[in-house]
């Protein structure tokens, strides 16, 4: 049985491990290239592991897990497209953390 004093531990320890990020930028580097197609794709057919899952909660735009239409709708994004999935901003996986104050321990690490 879990106790409100563990529970509460448990949520801010949650909180303290969210980080923010661009959506759309696989590799984290802070920019939206094809590059970052490449690594979602490389991620999705298992040529590249992503054991942490930091490339998949960056690259899965379409909010469903990550799968070829995110790697498309990059693409589309950088063709210039409609851009339905608000590739390029910033993003969070903590809706109680604001995605457009980032700082250091927020941040994932680049690839």
């Amino acid at each position: 049985m879990m106790t409100a004093a563990v529970c509460l531990s448990l949520c801010l320890s949650a909180a303290c491990l969210s980080y923010i990020y661009i959506r759309g930028d696989a590799d984290g580097d802070g920019d939206i290239t094809s590059i970052d197609v490449t690594v979602a794709q490389r991620v999705i057919v298992g040529i590249v592991t992503d054991p942490d899952g930091a490339i998949a909660r960056r690259s899965d735009v379409t909010g469903d897990g990550l799968a070829l239409p995110d790697a498309t709708a990059i693409q589309r994004y950088l063709a210039g497209f409609t851009d339905p999935y608000q590739i390029g901003q910033p993003a969070s996986e903590n809706p109680t953390v604001n995605p457009a104050f980032p700082t250091e321990e927020n941040q994932l690490p680049v690839l």
